[in-house]
Formats: C-alpha cells, structure tokens, sequence
C-alpha cells in the first residue's frame, strides 16, 4: 500500500473558484457502446477523461484487432466490462474478458445467463469474469427475465444492445432493479437518440431500430460535483463556479443539490452554468429561504453512488442519519458500507452497519497527536469522500489518492486553488 501525505493551507481566496468539470462518465459510457454498435465513429477522447472510460476505448481498439481470441481485461471497471461483454456477445466476437482481482469477486450471473437465453454462447466461472465469449451464434433478442437486485447494470447492459437486436428486447423483472434510477439514464440517453422503448411496473421493451448522434452533446459528470459539495458543507470553501453545469434529469448524482440545499448549501444556474455557495449567516432565514431540516433517515437507494460523500458531510457536521438502501454499494469498488465505518470509527465517528444501511450518530471528531492514515480499498469514491479531513487534522495520509483517475483525474489538480495539495 502507498499512502501520500495530503497537505493543506488555505488560500484566502473569497471570489468564486472555478471548477471545469469533466463529462459524465455514466453517459460517456453508454455513448461509446452505442456508438460502436451503431457502427459510428466514437466520441473523441475529452480533456480529463475517466480512466474507466479509457479502458473502454483500449477494449473497443482490442476488440476490433486482428488478434484471433484477445484478452481483454477491464481492470476494476465494473461497468465497462459488463457493458461490453453484452456488446462483444452481440458482435460475436471471439475474445475473454476478465479484469482485476475485485473485479472477479463481483458476481455476473443474471447478466451471463440473460445473454445466453437470448442466443449468446459465454463460458463462464462460476458466474463470475474471466468469460469468454465463443462468438459462434447470434443474438436473437425477444424477451428475457432479469434478476436485477444485485445490480442495475445487468439491464443497462441489455439494454444497449436492445436496439440492434431484430426483435428487439423485452427486459422483464420479478421484483423491482436495485438503483432504478441509472436503468432511467439508459432509457433517457437512447430516447434522446432516437431509440424507441415502452416502460411498465415490470418491464421495458426496446424497439428495433437506427439511432442518430448527430445532435447529442455529452452532459457534464454530476458523480464529479459531488466532491465539491462535501467540502462546502464541511467548511473549506464559500463559492464555486461551474461552467456549463445543468440539471439534466439523466445522472442520479443530481440529488446532489436537494440533499446539500438542506445543509446550507445553495445552487443557482444561469445560461453560463451553476454558482454554488454557502448560504450566509445574515441571509433572510424566513420559511421561503431556510433550508428544510435534515431527516433521521433516508433512503438512498436512487442515489447510491453520492453515499460516501454524503457520509463524511454528516460525520464531520455532527448530524445523526441512517442512510438506507445500500445494498449495490456491498459489491461496488470496495465494499463501501464496511469501507466508511471502518474510516469514520479512526476519527472518532460512532456508527452502524447492517446490510443494507449505515447509521452516522455524529459526535465530535477525535483530536489526535499523530498522522492520521485513510485508506481508499482502491476505491475513487472513498478518495474523493475522505478529502475533507484535511481540514481538520491540517494534514493527513491518504493510500493510493490515484485511485480518484478511474472517474476524475483533475480532483487534486483541482484541489489546489483551495490550497490542498498532495506531497510527492
């Protein structure tokens, strides 16, 4: 394990930084998925793009080779690697996919036996990577039955395929997706394609049909601002600018400006983007302008991604919360239930864990006379959630603080203008 030293000293600066954001990874994603079905060129490469995203690209490039059964391995990228294996079935491609070894723990069975009741051929590890794909038959499409409550990625990555298939998909469900919410991005994203798709309580049915990508602007990442929120509500800056940021209605992470309003943390967008501040003390605290109280206990489970954000803000803020719906985040990067209270108990947090849920009780952070170490379960969220302790104790250690790259690669370039840096 490689732990940096993270350092900070204010700057003093009181005019709003500004922040450019990278695009959504979520969407960038999908985009590359259909794009490469589609038969289109691909999205050209933007400024600060995932790393998540550029295995992607390495993946497509590997795929479209010469080599007769490539390797491709997606590393920790999670959604990568199911995203394409439905697409490489489709293409039938003969390859094997695997990836990292937290990668492999993570189970795909519904995903693996859906492709193959649709005509796919994987051979499999006990429902888990590497697979390989036989490319040796084709994809049928008509109507499969999902298991979606480990993972909503399962039926994104039916999903994407749907629209190539000649009969389409009908993705059918026994009981209700975990994250929900991320399916929507999917369905919203191939709607604004021009992909057709019919949405009831129990399934969704694609239709057959071309897309166009003619006018399709990725949104900027949402998963990105969240960081920003976390340290304006923990103290360590007043006023950020971000350039082009929208409210969307495609990326979960956008609840991001509801739960924040709640701590005092007020978003305004113009034409130009989104300014972000803490709201003043002295500012008019009547009924229309006071933010509504934090609840006792919310459900997270259409924004489950925002947790270990969400988590620290509470613990450092002092405010009692159970956080419930968690159950996606057991088998995301790190387990991020146990990830978080193991790091919020080295503070002096008090907390609960159960399956599905973890309970922040507030109290006040531990003073300590030595470094402080965080560990991250190479996991980007835990990295960029933690940053905000380096307030508190001045400085801290952080393991492997470029585990952020996987979804932001400027988060400590960007951290800079506040006067948080990282030692080399």
């Amino acid at each position: 394990m490689v732990y940096k030293r993270v350092v900070y000293n204010p700057s003093g600066r009181h005019a709003p930084i500004k922040i450019q954001l990278p695009q959504s990874k979520s969407v960038v994603n999908r985009l590359l998925i259909l794009q490469w079905l589609s038969g289109e060129a691909l999205l050209p490469e933007q400024p600060n793009e995932a790393f998540d995203t550029t295995i992607l690209r390495d993946l497509i490039a590997k795929a479209d080779s010469d080599l007769p059964e490539p390797i491709l391995d997606a590393g920790l990228a999670g959604t990568t690697s199911r995203f394409i294996l439905a697409a490489l079935a489709l293409k039938r491609r003969k390859c094997i996919v695997t990836g990292d070894a937290r990668l492999i723990e993570r189970p795909i069975t519904p995903l693996i036996a859906s492709l193959n009741h649709i005509g796919a051929n994987l051979q499999d590890t006990a429902g888990r990577l590497p697979v390989r794909i036989s490319g040796s038959t084709t994809l049928k499409g008509g109507e499969v039955l999902v298991d979606g409550s480990l993972s909503s990625q399962f039926i994104t990555s039916l999903l994407l395929i749907a629209p190539f298939l000649e009969e389409g998909l009908t993705v059918r469900w026994d009981s209700r997706p975990v994250s929900y919410s991320y399916i929507q991005t999917t369905l919203l994203l191939l709607g604004s394609l021009g992909g057709r798709y019919e949405e009831a309580d129990d399934s969704i049915h694609v239709y057959h049909g071309k897309l166009c990508f003619d006018s399709f602007r990725a949104p900027l990442d949402w998963s990105s601002v969240t960081g920003w929120y976390n340290l304006m509500a923990c103290g360590l800056v007043d006023e950020l600018f971000f350039p082009g940021l929208r409210m969307t209605g495609v990326q979960p992470d956008e609840a991001v400006v509801d739960l924040y309003n709640r701590l005092g943390v007020v978003t305004a967008f113009n034409d130009h983007g989104a300014l972000v501040r803490i709201m003043d003390e002295n500012e008019d605290k009547t009924d229309i302008h006071k933010p509504p109280v934090f609840p006792e206990s919310l459900d997270c489970s259409r924004f489950p991604d925002l947790v270990p954000t969400l988590a620290v803000t509470l613990a450092i803020r002092g405010i009692s919360c159970r956080l419930y719906g968690l159950s996606t985040l057991r088998v995301k990067e790190s387990d991020r239930i146990t990830s978080l209270k193991d790091e919020l108990t080295k503070v002096g947090i008090n907390t609960e864990e159960g399956s599905d849920y973890l309970v922040i009780r507030g109290g006040d952070l531990k003073s300590v006379s030595n470094l402080i170490s965080f560990n991250t379960y190479n996991d980007h969220r835990m990295a960029i959630a933690l940053t905000p302790f380096v307030q508190y104790f001045d400085q801290i250690e952080i393991e492997n603080p470029e585990v952020v790259n996987k979804s932001y690669p400027g988060w400590w370039s960007d951290l800079k203008e506040m006067g948080i840096d990282i030692e080399p």
